[in-house]
């Protein structure tokens, strides 16, 4: 089974993992993990705590909204393909 770390903001997107995702992965052979971040998250908070998590899960990813970044940029596009960082 495939070991899958997900960084998650707060309580919603662990939630969301835990009773939507979750199930889902399992029956893909993929054992889901969600990992608490708190509030303010930066870009660099998050690939840092993916490079300590890399060691110990097969596979880490994130599900941040953009809501909780600290210091996002103002007036920027949510065109598809838009960059934010």
């Amino acid at each position: 089974m495939t070991r899958l770390a997900i960084l998650v903001e707060g309580l919603t997107e662990e939630v969301f993992v835990r009773q939507v995702l979750a199930d889902y992965l399992m029956t893909r052979g993929v054992g889901s993990y969600s990992i608490q971040l708190g509030g303010n998250v930066t870009v660099q908070g998050i690939v840092l705590q993916m490079q300590r998590l890399s060691h110990s899960f097969d596979a880490v990813t994130s599900l941040v909204d953009y809501y909780g970044f600290k210091q996002k940029r103002k007036n920027v596009s949510t065109r598809a393909g838009s960059s934010y960082f």
